[in-house]
């Protein structure tokens, strides 16, 4: 198997996102992104009609909903939720803090 996918084999994978998440760092070369422009509007003519979105690596997207993932059952199997926060909860928007 060429030495690129390797990293990507399911053991792989699993063991270097669990030293990621153990020695709480995250490889350099994982780290860097392209950041292309999508525009807002249908006929973008100004800077402002863009917004810039950054395009990750398939690592740093898995390594996330793992620690996402890690971070949600320790809040809910603590109980330490704050029902006011609604960021990265499912289920919830900016407009649910509202509601409350």
């Amino acid at each position: 198997m060429p030495q690129v996918l390797t990293l990507f084999q399911p053991s792989t994978l699993t063991h270097t996102i669990g030293e990621c998440i153990t020695q709480n760092a995250f490889p350099t070369a994982c780290k860097k992104s392209i950041i292309s422009s999508v525009p807002k509007v249908d006929n973008p003519k100004e800077c402002d009609d863009y917004r810039p979105i950054a395009i990750l690596s398939v690592f740093s997207k898995v390594y996330e909903l793992c620690v996402l993932k890690q971070m949600t059952e320790h809040v809910d199997e603590h109980n330490v939720r704050i029902e006011k926060i609604s960021g990265y909860r499912e289920g919830h928007s900016t407009t649910s803090i509202q509601l409350i």
